[in-house]
């Protein structure tokens, strides 16, 4: 899951404000965006049991709720070839043009899923999340 967050942080500090507000106050943030530019296996993993505790009020209320509905309305504006698609996260609307490139990246996670041989975990996970629907296109 680290490796996921890995990127919004690496952008986060890479912004001239934000990356200032990292520098100078999140030593640790810092040195692990650059120990996860060149990502190595140096110990064991955490459980899933220890992770769940955090990691799901995340993966509930801002991927499950919010994240994956646009994605999944995203995808079918541009399947449709509409201008702009409109989806309800939380208790707004959400109006946009179409994204191309979430498209790709919603594909290469049903890739990624479709190649797992045992789903049952994570079937579990996702399904819990909100995410399972549309996991399956």
């Amino acid at each position: 899951m680290a490796i996921s967050l890995w990127g919004q942080f690496y952008e986060l500090w890479k912004d001239p404000t934000t990356g200032a507000m990292i520098e100078g106050g999140t030593p640790h943030v810092q040195e692990w965006i650059h120990r996860m530019l060149w990502p190595k296996a140096e110990g064991g993993f955490e459980s899933w049991a220890a992770l769940a505790p955090t990691l799901m009020p995340i993966l509930t209320k801002q991927v499950g709720k919010l994240f994956w509905p646009w994605t999944l309305a995203n995808e079918k504006a541009l399947a449709e070839g509409v201008e702009e698609f409109s989806v309800r996260l939380g208790d707004g609307v959400w109006s946009q043009k179409p994204q191309k490139y979430h498209a790709r990246s919603l594909a290469m996670l049903r890739a990624k899923y479709a190649g797992i041989s045992n789903k049952g975990d994570l079937d579990t996970i996702l399904a819990a999340t909100g995410c399972l629907a549309g996991m399956r296109a």
